[in-house]
């Protein structure tokens, strides 16, 4: 007899919790590494030990960030700038062709010879700058130019013909002494932006523009941090998504490119979990292997990372296979348990160890992630409710104690008194090293493979996951939109 009010579908809860609390009660033997027999019904079952993934597996390489270097290379100072020519006006604005002013500095990587510039009166209040290299290829095409279909770009209105007539915006530039501009609001004469004074620098893994700002500026965006709403001077903010949480003024989760100002002027900047456990017997893992739909390393193989399930593999949303194989993932999951609605999460993408690290050890599967989970030694939760402490004294008192013994414990294992020795990058002209960038970013992991996917991973067209990073969360709530649509009509 069904329990009132689960319906029809308690059969598919009851099973689907049952099959969790196994799943949980296997991942329990992992803290003491030993093999067990459970004896149910006069049959004896054997598990066998659960292997943990090394600590050092997350651990990437010792980075200090260009913000917090004194010795970094101030660009403005040794890189050449820009100058314009072949200026011609089109239909919507102008077209210009921008060329390195002196010889290369190639400072935080290759200085990009010949620039294109496509300046466009989109409507009566907004203008598009657009800057890339001249010469775009399969190598370097994903760097500057990200398709439409992975980042809506505005173009011009059904009424643009009367842009350049009616618009409250007026684009100027220089040369003097190298290539810079401005953009102004005609009916108030109010400066939107304006990189005058400055050089633009653009190298293939380094472009830097600046403009300056008035006194106690108003301005806001740039990225997901914990941090007041309008952004202080001289703040330093990183767009690279990361699985972290409530850190203060550092990057997180999300990304969002964009900032606006009390002017009403702002700039759109290109950005520059779905975890898979790998098994031979698991029909999803095989459907999407059929179908080519994982991200692979630079040689072919499927990369093979590290999430809650194990060593797992990831969605390559680049690929022609990996949305219908999502769909239809979703619709026969769906045909056997009719769900309302999908959970996405992980999706900075994560992974909690840098590389492959599963690459030759998916024998191992299912895996214990790296790190202690709440409950097992060492991750305890001794925290109690609010007030706990005035009603159950004694036992309040008891767990604070525990807390500050257990914080003390994990704080010496982790102790070092050595200084690190940080690697330093050194640009290779013509080469892009994703995985370790001569300009290092602050980002809060430090190396950009730690507890994420490893920039050189790479997807079916030939794109590096270090230049769609941040795009891992848009694509799979595109493609979890149109299974659902698939799923539930």
């Amino acid at each position: 007899m069904l329990p009132q009010g689960l319906g029809t579908h308690a059969p598919s809860i009851f099973n689907l919790f049952i099959s969790m609390a196994l799943a949980i009660g296997k991942l329990s033997f992992a803290q003491n590494a030993i093999s067990e027999m459970i004896e149910t019904s006069g049959t004896t079952s054997t598990f066998r030990p659960i292997f943990t993934v090394p600590a050092e597996a997350d651990v990437g390489a010792p980075l200090l960030t260009n913000f917090n270097d004194p010795n970094a290379t101030d660009a403005q100072t040794v890189c050449p700038g820009y100058n314009a020519s072949n200026v011609k006006r089109t239909a919507f604005g102008l077209t210009a062709t921008l060329s390195l002013a002196g010889p290369a500095c190639n400072v935080y990587g290759t200085d990009i010879e010949t620039l294109n510039m496509t300046v466009e009166y989109q409507s009566a209040d907004r203008l598009a700058v657009r800057v890339t290299p001249a010469y775009l290829g399969a190598a370097n095409a994903s760097q500057s130019n990200l398709p439409t279909t992975l980042v809506y770009q505005p173009t011009v209105d059904t009424d643009g013909h009367m842009s350049t007539l009616t618009s409250d915006m007026s684009f100027v530039w220089s040369n003097d002494p190298t290539f810079s501009f401005s953009v102004y609001r005609k009916s108030t004469g109010d400066t939107l932006f304006s990189t005058e004074g400055t050089k633009l620098v653009y190298e293939n893994q380094f472009f830097e523009f600046a403009s300056a700002l008035p006194e106690n500026y108003n301005l806001y965006g740039l990225g997901e941090t914990i941090h007041g709403l309008r952004l202080g001077n001289n703040f330093t903010k990183t767009m690279w998504a990361a699985d972290v949480g409530d850190l203060i003024d550092y990057n997180m989760y999300g990304s969002a490119p964009f900032y606006q100002n009390a002017s009403d002027a702002y700039v759109e900047c290109s950005p520059w979990k779905a975890s898979i456990l790998i098994s031979r017997r698991y029909a999803t893992f095989n459907n999407g292997n059929d179908t080519n739909s994982y991200l692979t390393n630079p040689d072919g193989s499927i990369y093979i990372g590290s999430v809650w399930p194990g060593y797992t593999v990831f969605p390559d949303w680049l690929s022609d296979g990996a949305g219908p194989w999502w769909t239809n993932e979703m619709v026969t999951w769906h045909n056997k348990v009719a769900f309302d609605g999908a959970w996405i999460d992980m999706s900075e993408v994560s992974s909690f160890c840098v590389g492959s690290c599963g690459t030759g050890n998916i024998t191992l599967n299912p895996v214990h992630p790296p790190f202690s989970l709440p409950g097992e030694p060492g991750a305890v939760i001794y925290n109690y409710p609010e007030g706990f402490n005035l009603t159950n004294a004694t036992e309040a008192a008891a767990a604070a104690s525990a807390a500050s013994s257990q914080a003390a414990a994990s704080n010496t294992a982790s102790a070092s008194s050595t200084s690190p020795n940080y690697l330093r990058t050194i640009p290779t002209p013509g080469v892009s090293n994703v995985n370790y960038p001569p300009y290092v970013i602050n980002n809060v992991q430090g190396d950009l493979a730690v507890h994420a996917v490893s920039p050189n991973a790479t997807h079916a067209d030939g794109t590096e996951e270090y230049d769609v990073h941040n795009l891992f969360g848009h694509q799979i709530l595109n493609a979890t939109y149109n299974a659902l649509l698939a799923a539930i009509p």
